[in-house]
């Protein structure tokens, strides 16, 4: 889908992105009312990989 997107804006002569990202809401919700779900997450994906300055990992998470 991304790669498509990207297709398109180049055919427009626009410039591509960066990054791109979505919130996927999964699962029931966490209280009556809260607009959060338990399974709730972020995607990220990075297109233009010279953007990225660096990054750690949380001890214990492979």
């Amino acid at each position: 889908m991304i790669q498509m997107v990207h297709e398109l804006r180049r055919r427009i002569e626009e410039v591509p992105y960066d990054s791109v990202y979505g919130v996927i809401e999964e699962g029931t919700m966490v209280y009556p009312g809260s607009g959060f779900k338990n399974k709730t997450h972020v995607q990220l994906s990075i297109c233009n990989p010279d953007t990225i300055l660096g990054y750690f990992r949380v001890d214990g998470m492979t």
